[in-house]
């Protein structure tokens, strides 16, 4: 019976002491107070409202300036001349703005990146997850992940460096006749 009640005591003892931190919470912040947090709080959500609406802004003032300025020149040359038109020749004595082929070559190439791209990165991840040892899967996994972090116009510039002359030499050898 003496060992229950020690237990006891014991529990109580501590359980005072919850208490008695508990209060001193509430009494003591290293923050400040209640009113000061609260401020700090409403003054950024201002501060970040600010910037998002400055963002929104810059975006409005650009679409505006995008409408202004190219209003006039769609309406000279034509919307439908510029979509299905083949050429472009700004500077030619009778200027043509053809964006037909500029819109098919997009297509096409956000097409083969796709067919070349989501096979790629799906059976890497499914052989990392899934079939690898875990020593390679190590190995590899870091290397796929700092892949993923370069920015795209980064292997944009690395194609019109160095496989741009490639295909414009292979093109040469093979229409060279």
């Amino acid at each position: 019976m003496e060992n229950v009640s020690a237990a006891e005591g014991r529990f109580k003892g501590r359980a005072g002491a919850k208490k008695k931190v508990k209060n001193m919470s509430n009494d003591f912040s290293i923050n400040g107070g209640s009113s000061s947090k609260n401020f700090v709080e409403l003054l950024m959500k201002f501060i970040f409202f600010l910037c998002g609406m400055a963002a929104v802004a810059a975006v409005g003032a650009i679409t505006l300036y995008m409408i202004i300025s190219g209003v006039p020149a769609l309406l000279k040359v034509g919307i439908l001349n510029m979509l299905f038109n083949t050429v472009w020749e700004p500077t030619a004595g009778n200027p043509s703005f053809g964006i037909a082929y500029m819109i098919l070559t997009s297509v096409i190439g956000t097409s083969l990146a796709i067919v070349i791209g989501v096979p790629i990165g799906l059976f890497t991840a499914i052989f990392l997850s899934e079939v690898a040892d875990k020593k390679v899967a190590a190995a590899v996994k870091p290397a796929v992940e700092l892949l993923a972090g370069i920015p795209s116009i980064v292997y944009g510039l690395m194609g019109v460096l160095i496989i741009n002359p490639l295909m414009y030499k292979l093109e040469l050898l093979i229409f060279s006749g």
